[in-house]
C-alpha cells in the first residue's frame, strides 16, 4: 500500500472521529476546525496516492461536513453549554411541560381507584380516574381504550394500572 494512501485514509478516519466527537464534547467549534484541517490533510494524501482516491475522499468530506453541521446545530441548543453560548437560558418546552405536569393541582389517584383507559395502553397511555386524566402504564397486559382499569401503584407521577 502506498504510504500516501495509508496516511490519507488514516487522516480521513481521524477527521470523521473528531467530527463525531465535536457533537458530544463542548469545544465551541475548535474540535470541528481541527477535524476540517485533518480532513484537508487527508485529502492531500489521497490525491497524492491516486486521483480516484482523492475524488472519493472529497465526496466523503462534501457529504459529511454539512450533515455534521446540521446535526450539531440541532443538538447544541439542547445542551447547557449550547444554551449559554446562544444566550437562551429559557427552559425548553419539554421540561416546562414535565414541570407543570409534576406540579399539577389535581389529586393523585389512590391505589385501588378505578376508571377507564382514554387511550390504548401498550403499555403507556392515558387513563381517567375520578374525572381526572392521568399518565399511566399498564402492568404486563395490553389495555385498549375504553377498558376499565384499576390503579395498582405509582412510578413518579405515572400511575401503574391493570384491568379492573
Amino acid at each position: 500500500m502506498d504510504p500516501s494512501l495509508a496516511w490519507g485514509l488514516g487522516l480521513m478516519v481521524v477527521a470523521l472521529a473528531l467530527l463525531a466527537l465535536e457533537v458530544f464534547v463542548p469545544s465551541g467549534g475548535v474540535i470541528g476546525a481541527v477535524a476540517l484541517i485533518v480532513a484537508v490533510a487527508g485529502l492531500v494524501g489521497l490525491y497524492r496516492a491516486d486521483t480516484l482516491w482523492g475524488v472519493a475522499g472529497t465526496l466523503l468530506v462534501v457529504a459529511s461536513v454539512p450533515t455534521a453541521v446540521f446535526f450539531w446545530a440541532k443538538v447544541l441548543p439542547s445542551t447547557p453549554i449550547g444554551r449559554a453560548m446562544l444566550g437562551s437560558d429559557d427552559v425548553d418546552e419539554a421540561s416546562a411541560a414535565a414541570d407543570s405536569f409534576a406540579e399539577r393541582d389535581e389529586p393523585v389517584a389512590a391505589n385501588g381507584a378505578t376508571g377507564r383507559a382514554l387511550t390504548d395502553l401498550h403499555p403507556i397511555g392515558y387513563v381517567e380516574i375520578e374525572g381526572v386524566r392521568h399518565d399511566a402504564m399498564s402492568r404486563g397486559v395490553l389495555i385498549d381504550a375504553g377498558d376499565q382499569v384499576r390503579v395498582v401503584g405509582r412510578s413518579g407521577v405515572q400511575l401503574e394500572v391493570d384491568r379492573a
